[in-house]
C-alpha cells in the first residue's frame, strides 16, 4: 500500500469524535452484523486505483466482502454493466467519462442497481443534480467512514423497491378476484358521479332497490330516497363543500319499485377517476329488519328492566302488603299516573280490601279501606280478563262515592286491571292519572303484565314452597338475560345458553342446534360439565330435533323408551325440544336431556320456553353482529386497496412526468435555437411553424413542472427554509415585464421595503408567483394592468396579484383551485394550460402553513391573495 494511500485511510480508520456520535456507533455496529452475510457484487467507476482500493478497504471495514471490479471509461462501464451487480460506485468527474452519462446509461437499460457518487470534492448543486438524476447517495472521499452506513441503506431501498414490484404483481392477478367478490357481495355496492347518477350497481343493490340493473344505470341516485333522506343528502353534500368532516357511513330510507320503505345504512367515500372526475363508491346494507329488531329489543329491554325491579322488589317482600307497596313505588316510570293501588276481592264479603295506595310519590301500606266491588266497575268483566276504563270522570253521569273521592284528588280518568291466578279472579291493580284519555293500549298491557306479576306474587305469598321455587326460576332467567345480552359473539352466546338451560332444569346434557330453514347445524353442546365441540349424536331426519324445527311446536318426551320418536333409540332417559323462534321463522332448537325419566309441570315448561325465547333473540342479534362485522372488515379491505390503487396512480403520473422532462428539453432547446437563428436564418413560412414549436414547448414544460411539483407537495413535507419572498417577486416581475409589454399590458410592482422571510423552498414559491403572474398577463386585455403588491401583516407576510382581466364568474369562483378545472373550453383553447397552475397555488401555499383566497368580478378583473407565515426557528 503507497504511502499516498495510507494518508488517505487516516479518516476511515480513525474516526472524530465530533463526526460519529454513540447512536451512530450503534448503528454501524448494527448493520456491519448484518452486512457479514451479504456478498457484495461492486462495479467502480473510477481512474484512480488508489481511491477505488480505499473504497473497497472501506466497505470490508464496514462487514462487507465486496467481489469487485474497477473501470474508467464509458466502453469497458458497459462492456461490465449487467443485472447481477450489487452496487455501482462512481467518481463525479474521470477524465474521459463521468457519473451522470454513467447514471444515465444505466437507466436507459432498465437496470435498478444502487447507484452511489463518490467524489473528491462537489458542489451542493451538483450534488442534488445528482440525486435528482436519480443517484442513491453521494459522498465524499474524505468521508469514507460513511461508506458503509450508505451502502446498507442502498440495499436496504433496493429490497424495499423489488418488494414494491412484487406487491404490483400481486395487486394485477387479484384484480379480477375482486371484482367477483365486489358483484357478489352480499352488500348492494354502487358507484355515482358527481351529479349523483348511478355508473354501477351490483346484484345485490338491484336485488335492494327492487329494480333491474338497467332501469337503475344513469338514473339519479336520489330518485330512490325520501323527502327526509334527501335532505340528509343534501346537507352532507353542502357541509362537505364547506370543507367540514363528513363521517363515511350513515343511514336514510330508499323506497322500492313496489313502493316499500327500507333503511339501509351507507358507507361511502369519495374518489376521483383517471380521467379527474369525482366518482362515489358506496357500500349500502339493508338494516330494515336489524332496526326493527333493535327499536323492540330496545322498547322490550327498558320494559323488562323495569319490570325486573317490580318483579325483584315483589320476590323480596314477604307478605302481600309488602309486595303490593313494591309495585307501585315502581309502576309511575312504565305509565302515566298520580294515583294507583291495589286490592284483593273477597266474594263471600262482596267486598275489596286495599292492600297498599300509592298517591304522588308517597306509597303507603295497609290503607285498610274496603270498598264494595261494585265501586271496582263490572266485577265478571275482570272476571273475563278485561280491564275497566274510564276515560273521563268528569264526565260520568252517575259517579261512585270512590270516583267522587278520586276526582277529589285530581284524577280524571282511571283503570281496574284483574289480578288473575290460573284463571280464578282474586283482586284488581287501579291506576289514575290526572287527565283525561290517559292511557294507551301500550299502557294497558304494561299495567296488565304488572297485574300478572302481583297476582302470582300475592298468590305465592301464600304458597310459600312454591313462591321459593317460582324465585329461583325468575333468578335464573335474570342472570340468563344479563349473561345473553353481555356478548355478541355467536359462540359465546349459545355456551352461555345451554349453561343456563342445564342449571334452570338440573338436567345432564344440552345441545343447540341452528336451522337455516332447510338442514340442521351444530351449534354447540354441554355435558360431563365440559363445553363440547360435537354433538353427542347428529339429528336424525325423523327425530325429535328435525321435527321440532319443521313444525315450530315443542315436544317433550318424559321417557324416551316409550316415545315413537325413540323406538329405534331407546337410551332410558327424558328429554325436551324447544324452537327457537325470531318473528315467524324458527332459526334453531335447544334439546334439554336427562338420564332418567322424569315429569314436567307446565311451570317448568314455560319457564324454560322463556329462556328459549331470549336465547332465540340473542342468537338473531349475534348473527346479525357477525354479519355487520364481516361487512365492515370487507369494506375496510375495498377502502384500502382503493387508496392503494389512487397512490399508484400518482406514482405513474409522476414517473411519466419525470420521463417527459428530458426529451421536452431538447426538443425546446433546438426549438430556440431555431428560432433565434442561431441554427441558420430561417425563411418566413419557416418562422411560424417553429415559434409555435418553442411556444408549445414551453407550455409543455410547465404543464411537466407543474405536475412534478404538485406530486411532490403530495407525496411529502415540503422544505421549510427562509426564503426573501419579496426578491423572488422583484425578479418574477422583470421575468413577465416583456410578455406584458408585448401584449399592450402594463405590469406594476408595490412591494414594502425590509419584509422578513417565510418558510418554504424557493423552487415551489416561484412556481406559485410564476402561476399567478402568467394567468394574469394571459387573461387581461390589451390597455389593462397587473399590479403585484406585497407587504407584512403581524406574523405573515401578504402577496397579491391583481389585474383588470375578464374576471371569473362567482359559480366557478369556488372550483377554480381544483385540478384540472377550467372555467370554459374556448378559454383552455385560446390560452392554453390544463389547469393546474391554481391547483399547484393552493397545494404549495397551504402545505407551507399559508392561505389563498380569490376576488373576482366578471369584466372587472380579479385578486389572488396569498398569506404565508414568516419563517421562525421554532
Amino acid at each position: 500500500m503507497g504511502v499516498e494511500l495510507r494518508r488517505r485511510l487516516l479518516p476511515v480508520c480513525h474516526v472524530h469524535l465530533g463526526e460519529m456520535t454513540m447512536g451512530d456507533v450503534t448503528k454501524r455496529k448494527r448493520n456491519e452484523e448484518v452486512a457479514k452475510s451479504i456478498p457484495l457484487r461492486l462495479l467502480i467507476l473510477e481512474d484512480r486505483p488508489d481511491d477505488a482500493e480505499l473504497m473497497v478497504y472501506a466497505l470490508r471495514r464496514a462487514g462487507f466482502k465486496p467481489d469487485w471490479r474497477r473501470v474508467e471509461t464509458e466502453a469497458d462501464y458497459l462492456a461490465q454493466l449487467h443485472e447481477g451487480l450489487d452496487l455501482i460506485l462512481a467518481d463525479y468527474h474521470l477524465p474521459r467519462f463521468n457519473a451522470l452519462r454513467a447514471l444515465r446509461l444505466l437507466q436507459e437499460r432498465g437496470l435498478d442497481i444502487p447507484f452511489i457518487v463518490v467524489t473528491g470534492a462537489i458542489g451542493e448543486e451538483a450534488a442534488v443534480e445528482c440525486m435528482r438524476r436519480g443517484a442513491t447517495d453521494y459522498l465524499l472521499k474524505d468521508r469514507l467512514a460513511r461508506l458503509g452506513l450508505a451502502v446498507m441503506g442502498a440495499l436496504q431501498q433496493k429490497r424495499l423497491r423489488d418488494e414494491r414490484r412484487q406487491a404490483q404483481e400481486a395487486l394485477r392477478e387479484s384484480e379480477e378476484q375482486f371484482r367477483s367478490v365486489v358483484e357478489h357481495s352480499h352488500a348492494g355496492i354502487l358507484i355515482v358521479d358527481a351529479a349523483y347518477r348511478f355508473v354501477y350497481v351490483n346484484d345485490e343493490l338491484c336485488r335492494i332497490l327492487g329494480y333491474p340493473r338497467e332501469e337503475v344505470i344513469g338514473e339519479d341516485f336520489r330518485r330512490f330516497l325520501d323527502e327526509e333522506s334527501k335532505a340528509i343528502v343534501a346537507e352532507r353534500y353542502v357541509r362537505r363543500q364547506r370543507g367540514e368532516a363528513v363521517p363515511p357511513r350513515y343511514e336514510f330510507n330508499i323506497i322500492r319499485k313496489d313502493g316499500e320503505k327500507r333503511r339501509v345504512e351507507i358507507r361511502s367515500t369519495v374518489i376521483r377517476d383517471s380521467a379527474g372526475n369525482v366518482r362515489t363508491v358506496a357500500q349500502i346494507l339493508d338494516i330494515t329488519e336489524r332496526k326493527r329488531a333493535e327499536e323492540a329489543l330496545r322498547h322490550y329491554a327498558r320494559r323488562l328492566e323495569v319490570l325486573r325491579e317490580i318483579d325483584q322488589a315483589i320476590l323480596a317482600a314477604q307478605s302481600p302488603e309488602e309486595i303490593a307497596r313494591a309495585a307501585l313505588a315502581r309502576i309511575r316510570q312504565l305509565v302515566p299516573c298520580q294515583r294507583a293501588s291495589v286490592a284483593l276481592f273477597d266474594f263471600q264479603a262482596d267486598v275489596g280490601a286495599v292492600l297498599a295506595v300509592h298517591v304522588n310519590g308517597e306509597t303507603r301500606i295497609g290503607a285498610g279501606t274496603r270498598v264494595s266491588l261494585g265501586e271496582f266497575g263490572s266485577v265478571e268483566r275482570l272476571r273475563q280478563g278485561q280491564v275497566g276504563v274510564v276515560e273521563d270522570v268528569l264526565t260520568r253521569p252517575q259517579r261512585t262515592p270512590l270516583e267522587e273521592m278520586l276526582l277529589a284528588e285530581g284524577v280524571r280518568s282511571y283503570i281496574n286491571v284483574p289480578l288473575v291466578v290460573h284463571g280464578k279472579l282474586i283482586g284488581s291493580l287501579n291506576v289514575g292519572a290526572d287527565r283525561p284519555n290517559a292511557f294507551s293500549p301500550a299502557h294497558m298491557e304494561v299495567v296488565r303484565e304488572v297485574a300478572d306479576q302481583l297476582a302470582v306474587a300475592i298468590q305465592n305469598a301464600r304458597l310459600l314452597e312454591d313462591e321459593r321455587r317460582r324465585s329461583a326460576e325468575l333468578e335464573a332467567l335474570r342472570q340468563a338475560s344479563l349473561h345473553l345480552t353481555s356478548s355478541l359473539d355467536l359462540q359465546s352466546v349459545l355456551e352461555t345458553i345451554v349453561e343456563h338451560a342445564l342449571r334452570l332444569m338440573s338436567a345432564d346434557d344440552a345441545h343447540i342446534f341452528l336451522y337455516d330453514g332447510e338442514r340442521l347445524t351444530f351449534g354447540t353442546a354441554l355435558w360431563a360439565g365440559e363445553v363440547q365441540r360435537e354433538p353427542y349424536a347428529e339429528p336424525r331426519q325423523d327425530g325429535l330435533t328435525y321435527t321440532v324445527a319443521r313444525t315450530g311446536e315443542r315436544i317433550v318426551v318424559s321417557d324416551v323408551n316409550s316415545h315413537p320418536l325413540f323406538q329405534d333409540w331407546q337410551w332410558g332417559g327424558a328429554i325436551i325440544g324447544l324452537p327457537l323462534w325470531v318473528g315467524e321463522q324458527v332459526v334453531g332448537v335447544m334439546n334439554i336431556a336427562f338420564e332418567e325419566p322424569r315429569a314436567f309441570d307446565e311451570k317448568e315448561l314455560n319457564v324454560l320456553q322463556l329462556l328459549a325465547d331470549q336465547a332465540a333473540i340473542a342468537i338473531h342479534n349475534a348473527r346479525l353482529h357477525q354479519q355487520v362485522r364481516r361487512h365492515a372488515e370487507e369494506l375496510a379491505t375495498a377502502l384500502a386497496r382503493l387508496q392503494e390503487l389512487d397512490r399508484l396512480k400518482s406514482e405513474f403520473v409522476q414517473n411519466v412526468s419525470h420521463e417527459l422532462r428530458s426529451p421536452l428539453a431538447l426538443i425546446r432547446g433546438y426549438a430556440e435555437l431555431l428560432s433565434s437563428g442561431e441554427l441558420g436564418e430561417l425563411d418566413p413560412r419557416q418562422r411560424g411553424p417553429v415559434e409555435i414549436i418553442v411556444r408549445r414547448a414551453r407550455m409543455l414544460g410547465e404543464l411537466v413542472e407543474d405536475i412534478t411539483l404538485i406530486l411532490g407537495a403530495e407525496a411529502r413535507p415540503l422544505e421549510r427554509v427562509p426564503v426573501a419572498l419579496d426578491e423572488l417577486a422583484r425578479a418574477a416581475v422583470e421575468d413577465f415585464r416583456v410578455a406584458a409589454e408585448e401584449s399592450g399590458l402594463a405590469l406594476e410592482a408595490e412591494i414594502a421595503p425590509d419584509l422578513p422571510p417565510v418558510g418554504g423552498g424557493a423552487v415551489y414559491l416561484r412556481r406559485v408567483l410564476d402561476n399567478l403572474l402568467s394567468n394574469a398577463v394571459k387573461f387581461t386585455p390589451a390597455g389593462g394592468i397587473v399590479t403585484v403588491r406585497m407587504w407584512q401583516e403581524e406574523a405573515s407576510v401578504i402577496l397579491q396579484v391583481s389585474d383588470t382581466g375578464i374576471g371569473i364568474p362567482p359559480e366557478h369562483q369556488g372550483r377554480i383551485f381544483e385540478r384540472f378545472y377550467q372555467v370554459n373550453g374556448s378559454i383552455r383553447r385560446r390560452h392554453g394550460g390544463m389547469g393546474l397552475g391554481l391547483a399547484l397555488v393552493r397545494e404549495v401555499v397551504e402545505a407551507l402553513g399559508g392561505t389563498v383566497g380569490l376576488e373576482s368580478e366578471v369584466g372587472k378583473g380579479s385578486t389572488f391573495t396569498v398569506t404565508l407565515p414568516v419563517f421562525s426557528e421554532a
